[in-house]
């Protein structure tokens, strides 16, 4: 009976001995697909890796090649030249005037007859800030354009001829500085006046240009006088290339 007992022992031991050598071969064989499946993901993970890597060094190095052209070339500018053309702003003449500067038409005014009976006048203003009408002291900006006519509403020729515009005009001032006559563009003769005139009870240095042109609509004769109140060298400039470009619109 012992010896039978004995055998039925070794038999039960050998069958667990085998049972758990079956779960660890099962173990072995789940770790082992658990970690080549780490591996995979692992593998994968790095190749994402090394793809973003190099997609960033592409864009670093397009960056840089980009960086270094925008330096080497010249900084693209605001202003495509120097002075503009007013084009079609105004409507019987154009003129040029400085890049950035503003420009401000003002139509023909039904109260020029207080100050000068007969004549009509359209005012253009140039300066380098933003122009207003309102009410305010001082000129409207740097210099100021007024293109005088007949009323065509008074059936009289009130507008004088230039050599009464320029006389007129030098007996306002105290000192004259510059008295002369120059060619501008389409045969126009433009006479210049500076120096100084005594204004808001104190001399001030003024700068004033006259000419006369006959527009293409009406055929009117029209007189242009320019007036500037202590200019800059910069506005001086400006008021050169202005009377030098003025052109009749036809």
């Amino acid at each position: 009976m012992k010896s039978s007992r004995t055998v039925l022992a070794v038999v039960t031991v050998a069958l667990l001995s085998g049972g758990l050598g079956v779960l660890a071969g099962l173990r072995a064989a789940e770790d082992g697909e658990t970690v080549s499946s780490l591996s995979a993901e692992v593998d994968a993970l790095r190749a994402r890796v090394e793809r973003v890597e190099s997609e960033r060094d592409r864009l670093r190095q397009e960056r840089n090649q980009l960086e270094a052209r925008l330096a080497a070339e010249e900084p693209p500018r605001v202003c495509p030249s120097e002075f503009l053309s007013t084009g079609t702003l105004l409507p019987l003449f154009a003129i040029d005037y400085p890049c950035g500067w503003h420009v401000l038409f003002d139509p023909a005014s039904p109260t020029a007859g207080d100050e000068r009976p007969g004549l009509q006048v359209e005012v253009v203003v140039v300066g380098r800030l933003p122009i207003s009408l309102a009410p305010r002291d001082g000129p409207l900006g740097e210099f100021e354009l007024l293109d005088w006519s007949d009323d065509p509403a008074d059936q009289a020729d009130a507008l004088a001829p230039l050599a009464d515009w320029v006389s007129e005009e030098r007996a306002r001032f105290s000192s004259i500085e510059q008295d002369e006559r120059f060619e501008a563009a389409e045969g126009i003769t433009v006479h210049r006046l500076t120096g100084v005139q005594p204004l808001f009870d104190e001399p001030v240095e003024v700068h004033t240009m006259f000419w006369e042109y006959t527009d293409s609509v009406a055929g009117a004769r029209h007189v242009v006088r320019t007036f500037s109140l202590a200019p800059s060298a910069r506005t001086v400039a400006a008021l050169d290339r202005l009377a030098r470009s003025f052109r009749v619109r036809r």
